[in-house]
């Protein structure tokens, strides 16, 4: 899950680059306008978004990890009572 979270904030990017591209076609037509407003809000949004998933994927990441030390924790700990019977 957090590998493909990692994918978030470069696709978002470069949705907004080719949307933006897009949103030229508009240029003195009645839709300059709303798109010109879409595209605004997109460039406020989009980078909130990516940035989000960067943080949600680092903070999964650091969960997996502690879980693998608690994991090797515990199993290492099963292994010296074992020893000890």
């Amino acid at each position: 899950m957090a590998g493909r979270l990692g994918g978030i904030a470069p696709g978002t990017l470069d949705f907004h680059g080719q949307t933006a591209t897009h949103a030229t076609a508009a240029a003195d037509t009645s839709a300059h306008e709303a798109m010109s407003g879409l595209m605004a809000r997109w460039a406020a949004a989009l980078p909130r978004f990516a940035e989000a998933g960067d943080r949600l994927q680092a903070a999964m990441h650091g969960a997996a990890r502690a879980y693998a030390e608690s994991d090797g924790a515990v199993a290492a700990a099963a292994e010296k009572g074992e020893r000890r019977s």
